[in-house]
Formats: C-alpha cells, structure tokens, sequence
C-alpha cells in the first residue's frame, strides 16, 4: 500500500493555494466550510510505501521537517525547525472483493514537535485509530499551533 501523509497549515486571514497539490482542492474546501480557518497551505507531504499482508498486521512510519518559517517563525541558522513525525501501526486489509479495497489502522499516531538550540518541545500530538478506503482522503486530525491550525489528511491506494 502507498501512504500519502499531507500536513496542512491553516490561518484565520487568507493564505496563497497556489502550493497546494490538486488532490487536496476539495479537502480544503469541505476544511473551510466546517473549521473558522480562511487560509491554508502545504507544511510537509510524505509517501510511504508499506507491505500489508493478508494474514499479519504490518507497520510503516515516516520522519521530516517543515520549511522554516512556516509559522511565521524566525527564520535563519538559529531558527527553531518543526519535526513531524507519523507511526500506522496495526495496519490490516479490510474489503477485498469488488469495491474498493478498505485499510484498517489499529493506531495511527501523528507528532509535531520544535527542536531549538535552547528549548524543544511538543506542539500537537494526536493518537487514533483509522478504517480507510483505498483511494479516500481522510483528515486524521486537527489541532492548534501558535495561532495556526495544523490539519492532517492521510490516503492510501494500492500499488503493485
């Protein structure tokens, strides 16, 4: 199966969807009818790819930073860089027949945190588990972060 891992940055004002990838078009516009946010762009995208057995649960995990400045933080050698960092444990195929193939994540756990030379921290952190069919977009979760919310829209498809 191939993951596709989107980490969106939303803000009250408006924000340039010029970076924003096709796919995500319609997610942002349910995002902007549901949550108070205006503005959202890209922070980070992952695809991972990871072997799910029929007769064993598997685990995949990915690991990056956002650009700098993506919050409106400072930005140069002594600014504070964000590490994501995302773990679906438990993964098992559901459906199989004629429809589309469904993915059952037992956890799927989602880490943003700020490495500084000084201070370091957790700025969200979520944990939940996931039932995704193949090829749907999914917002695994929201939360806030100075003054922006961060938005997390997971996919999957199989590939051969």
């Amino acid at each position: 199966m191939e993951f596709t891992l989107h980490v969106l940055f939303a803000s009250k004002g408006p924000l340039p969807n010029g970076d924003l990838p096709p796919e995500l078009q319609d997610v942002v516009k349910q995002l902007k009818g549901t949550l108070t946010y205006r503005g959202y762009a890209l922070a980070a995208s992952f695809v991972q790819r990871a072997q799910v057995l029929d007769h064993a649960r598997s685990d995949t995990s990915g690991l990056g930073y956002v650009l700098p400045g993506a919050l409106g933080n400072a930005e140069g050698k002594d600014a504070p860089r964000m590490k994501v960092e995302w773990r679906a444990q438990g993964l098992r195929l559901g459906n199989q027949g004629d429809g589309p193939s469904t993915l059952d994540v037992a956890s799927f756990r989602f880490d943003l945190e700020e490495e500084a030379a000084t201070k370091s921290g957790t700025l969200a952190k979520f944990n939940t588990p996931l039932s995704l069919r193949e090829g749907e977009r999914v917002v695994v979760g929201t939360s806030v972060v100075k003054d922006h919310g961060v938005v997390v829209v997971l996919t999957v498809r199989r590939v051969k």
